[in-house]
């Protein structure tokens, strides 16, 4: 399977998109509601919003969700990719979860070690 986090780089990089353009894409955005609460969406790019508590600013991070559990996010904090799939339609809240529950929270943890 060929590794798409060279998209996700040049995305970041301005090499597929203008930066303007990206941030465009980053704040011109609307709440998603059910079924995604805590997510906003514009342009084609999911954001998790800030809670404070459950989901604190060290933890957001933004990128986009397939329909069977594949993600593809970009942690800011830790320029991390974040790329995954649980292949299976039942699992789309399931990886958002994981993701931001298991993998994003390591990411910052081992951040702040170094």
């Amino acid at each position: 399977m060929k590794n798409f986090s060279f998209l996700m780089k040049e995305l970041v990089n301005n090499q597929l998109v203008k930066k303007e353009t990206l941030d465009q894409m980053l704040t011109d955005d609307i709440p998603m509601g059910f079924p995604t609460p805590g997510f906003n969406y514009g342009y084609s790019i999911w954001k998790f919003k800030t809670i404070p508590v459950l989901m604190p600013e060290k933890y957001v991070c933004w990128g986009c969700v397939g329909a069977t559990g594949a993600f593809m996010f970009y942690h800011p904090k830790t320029e991390s990719i974040i790329i995954g799939t649980f292949n299976d339609f039942s699992f789309r809240s399931k990886a958002l979860q994981f993701m931001v529950g298991t993998v994003v929270k390591m990411l910052v943890k081992c951040n702040r070690q170094n």
